[in-house]
């Protein structure tokens, strides 16, 4: 019995077939380990495409080596804001990713306020290619540069990462205004 659109089977699981459940298709998978509990998992037009964060930062800036390897300088997790009128300096946001299918994918990155409230949105498609002996996924670096970012005020924010659609992680970032100077 295959499974559909030819998607791997996730770790653990074993494919039991498809169904219906209120008007949505799922598949049905039996847990290896307890050898008794079903998984369900909603499917869209076939098998939904998973992806993991395996890394997110910020950094002033992302190089790639030859060997291709990758060196981040100045590794940060907040803003220092005198003047809110004015557009950050640039910066990179760099994540790593595992994705359960080769090819293009597509990923959004939202910085908004952890209350909710979006500053900026950005999507980007991306190669996730060639699989990993060990995580099984395959991977993909994200370097994506920021430039002319304006944040509206202090406070706490993060930068909310999702892959296809689905939510993968979160990098919080703090804020700050610093206190005004004093003139003597």
């Amino acid at each position: 019995m295959g499974f559909p659109n030819g998607a791997s089977i996730p770790l653990g699981l074993s494919y039991l077939g498809r169904g219906q459940y209120p008007g949505r298709e799922v598949a049905s998978f039996n847990d290896k380990a307890s050898n008794n509990s079903l998984r369900y998992f909603a499917l869209k037009g076939g098998a939904k495409s998973m992806a993991k964060l395996f890394l997110a930062t910020l950094c002033d800036d992302v190089r790639e080596e030859k060997t291709g390897k990758f060196s981040l300088m100045g590794v940060f997790d907040r803003f220092l804001v005198a003047d809110f009128r004015a557009p950050l300096a640039t910066f990179w946001l760099f994540a790593q990713i595992g994705c359960d299918t080769e090819g293009e994918h597509t990923l959004t990155v939202e910085l908004r306020r952890v209350e909710g409230t979006s500053v900026v949105r950005a999507e980007i498609k991306h190669q996730a290619i060639g699989r990993n002996s060990i995580t099984r996924l395959c991977h993909a670096n994200i370097n994506l540069r920021l430039e002319q970012l304006t944040i509206p005020a202090p406070g706490a924010y993060e930068f909310a990462l999702h892959s296809d659609g689905q939510h993968i992680g979160s990098l919080p970032v703090e804020v700050l205004q610093p206190p005004p100077r004093l003139v003597q």
